[in-house]
Formats: structure tokens, C-alpha cells, sequence
């Protein structure tokens, strides 16, 4: 019996995040984008670039 390559069981599947158009991307804050950027990217880079103060 072979296995699938992907799970189709819903349950386990995470929910994906919102996919932004380039328009929309222009239109977000500062703060959203680095809400989003150390949720999803790289939380340390935020911190390290804070620290030089290009936040």
C-alpha cells in the first residue's frame, strides 16, 4: 500500500497566511510590517536591526 504524498486531512493542515497583492503591500504601516516580518520571517533580524536603529 503506497502513502499519499500530501495529507489531505483538513485538521491537519495549518492555516495559511493572508497573501498580499503588491498594491496592497505599498498600502501597509511600518508596524504591520514588522508585526508580520517577525512572525513569519526572522523575529532576530528585527531585534539585531533595532539595535542599530533602522527600525
Amino acid at each position: 500500500m503506497s502513502m499519499p504524498a500530501f495529507k489531505t486531512d483538513d485538521a491537519a493542515t495549518p492555516a495559511r497566511p493572508k497573501l498580499y497583492s503588491v498594491e496592497e503591500a505599498k498600502q501597509l504601516d511600518v508596524q504591520t510590517v514588522k508585526e508580520l516580518f517577525t512572525s513569519h520571517i526572522n523575529a532576530g533580524q528585527v531585534h539585531f536591526l533595532k539595535l542599530l536603529g533602522f527600525d
